[in-house]
């Protein structure tokens, strides 16, 4: 359940997709 933005941190699928989602 991420934003498109996070699209591509979705392919890393790992801890920096989900700091990230947090950030925003």
């Amino acid at each position: 359940v991420v934003p498109k933005r996070s699209g591509m941190l979705k392919g890393t699928s790992g801890p920096v997709a989900e700091l990230q989602r947090l950030a925003k």
